[in-house]
């Protein structure tokens, strides 16, 4: 079974309402990456997304909303709240200082 970390973070983008406009913009390499967020003016960059094969964390520096992606560590859920797929996640506004 082939499974596709990319597809798992969109939607896990989309569900918390930072969504990519341009779904290539994500990538699993590692890289930090900038992108423009669904709705938001053109041009703007507030989004931002890192990505491994095994995990990776996105959000927004507009709102503060973050989540994070993980295929292992799910030993520290709580039986209920191991996702059917066996992935973890992390959704939520950062604080600043």
């Amino acid at each position: 079974m082939f499974f596709d970390p990319v597809a798992a973070l969109l939607e896990l983008l989309d569900q918390q309402g930072i969504a990519p406009a341009d779904r290539e913009d994500i990538a699993a390499d590692g890289v930090l990456r900038r992108f423009r967020i669904e709705g938001d003016r053109r041009g703007t960059l507030n989004g931002w997304a890192v990505l491994h094969s095994d995990h990776g964390a996105a959000g927004s520096w507009k709102t503060g909303a973050s989540c994070t992606w993980s295929s292992k560590a799910t030993s520290r859920m709580t039986p209920g709240n191991v996702p059917p797929s066996g992935v973890s996640l992390w959704c939520g506004e950062l604080r600043r200082a």
